[in-house]
């Protein structure tokens, strides 16, 4: 094998990895937009029908209920930010998109556990 052909072909298949790192954290960004905004909202409701509004919910519960705002911009601007990296083609532009993708699903998994905690 010659390792100068290799080497050659080495950039085009870098490019696929950071290219489906940046599609997964659009996905994941375009669903912490979605979560915050049309499910926490109906399992507050839920809590509040439910539980009454004297129960005393978890403070993770609350904690998700007070921050969708934010946690919403950050699902919009990150995955922008990335996008803008990979475009200028900076170094960071892996990390950035590593750290959104890592960030994101502890999002979702928080959310998750916060949600289903006062049942």
């Amino acid at each position: 094998m010659n390792v100068k052909l290799y080497l050659n072909a080495l950039p085009q298949n870098d490019r696929i990895w950071p290219m489906f790192s940046l599609v997964f954290l659009c996905l994941l960004g375009g669903f912490n937009v979605f979560l915050p905004f049309f499910i926490v909202p109906r399992f507050e409701q839920i809590f509040i029908d439910a539980l009454g509004p004297d129960y005393p919910l978890p403070e993770i519960t609350y904690i998700i209920f007070e921050a969708r705002i934010p946690l919403a911009l950050i699902g919009v601007i990150w995955p922008l930010v990335g996008i803008m990296a990979c475009w200028r083609r900076l170094r960071a532009a892996v990390w950035i998109i590593l750290f959104g993708n890592i960030f994101f699903l502890a999002v979702v998994g928080f959310t998750v556990v916060a949600l289903c905690m006062p049942m």
